[in-house]
């Protein structure tokens, strides 16, 4: 079980949620073909979290409480591909695919106190939406990576020269195309948003010394 304790400060009772059971299962394989030049990996999976633990952020006072949620459902798959085109030239490649979903008819989430954001969930005749069927937060439903490394042999090691994308669902990893997106947003008594990273670019130099 948990305690969500911050509205103690502002004078509220702790919020409290049973204990999660989850019950999984996956199947999987993994292989090398070409002569080892190729690995091929891959799985699909599925499971239910019973007493889903869910933080619910919002409402007129602000609060953050936390809740269970009766049932949370999941499933999907993910495979990844390394792949030697040449002797010099590395191809990494991987996708993922992840459904999610609150099963719950009966829980209800305080909307924002600002009054000024869209509600896109049914509400109940309190105002409370109804997130029955919505998927897990934080939990995008597709993923996907590609690498490229060059690599050049040396006497004290090797030179490389890589690059690597990810895309995640509308979020960019490491943001190369100088994306912005809305991470999340503080709905108390206005919408205040806050966004991914700006772009970085970056090098990394190493050097040894001696005998390794």
């Amino acid at each position: 079980p948990s305690i969500q304790g911050r509205d103690l400060a502002f004078g509220g009772p702790p919020s409290t949620a049973l204990s999660e059971t989850i019950t999984s299962a996956e199947i999987g394989f993994k292989s090398n073909l070409s002569n080892n030049r190729v690995r091929l990996n891959g799985a699909v999976f599925y499971y239910q979290v019973d007493d889903q633990q869910i933080t619910a952020v919002g409402g007129v006072s602000n609060a953050i409480q936390l809740v269970n949620a009766d049932k949370a459902n999941a499933f999907g798959f993910d495979f990844d591909l390394d792949a030697l085109l040449t002797e010099n030239l590395l191809l990494q490649l991987a996708v993922g695919y992840n459904d999610t979903e609150i099963d719950d008819p009966n829980l209800r989430i305080p909307t924002c106190g600002s009054g000024a954001c869209t509600v896109v969930d049914d509400l109940d005749v309190d105002g409370f939406a109804i997130v029955d069927g919505n998927p897990l937060p934080n939990a995008p439903e597709w993923n996907y990576n590609i690498r490229l490394q060059y690599s050049v042999p040396m006497s004290a090691g090797e030179l490389y020269f890589a690059t690597d994308w990810m895309f995640q669902s509308d979020i960019f990893g490491r943001n190369i195309t100088d994306e912005e997106n809305l991470k999340g947003v503080i709905d108390f008594n206005n919408n205040t948003g806050f966004v991914n990273d700006r772009r970085i670019w970056g090098a990394t130099f190493a050097y040894y010394f001696g005998e390794l």
